[in-house]
């Protein structure tokens, strides 16, 4: 299973603030990105509800991230694909209501 490193994170990251779900009963994420010295922290809403946040590590070389998958309620693979695109949005909703999670 590959890692997901830092660039993972960052498209992660980029994936949920950008792209809107297909389904019409599911709503857009609002991704909040706050940078500190050494890490930023994306904080991940759905609606009202905030259901994931996860810290990316800032380094002149890239890092395993692999702590995001359960931090986003995923699995390391799922998580992965999710940064790599064949996991979109709405893909990601149905798996956050499978597990209550929304």
């Amino acid at each position: 299973m590959p890692d997901i490193m830092t660039e993972d994170a960052e498209a992660i990251a980029d994936k949920l603030t950008r792209d809107t779900p297909k389904q019409p009963d599911h709503q857009r994420f609002r991704v909040e990105v706050r940078s500190g010295r050494a890490h930023e922290i994306v904080k991940v809403w759905y609606g009202e509800q905030h259901v994931a946040q996860y810290g990316i590590q800032r380094s002149s070389k890239s890092k395993p991230h692999n702590y995001i998958a359960a931090q986003l309620h995923l699995s390391r693979n799922d998580a992965y694909n999710l940064a790599k695109c064949p996991l979109d949005v709405d893909s990601y909703i149905t798996i956050l209501e499978d597990k209550r999670e929304i």
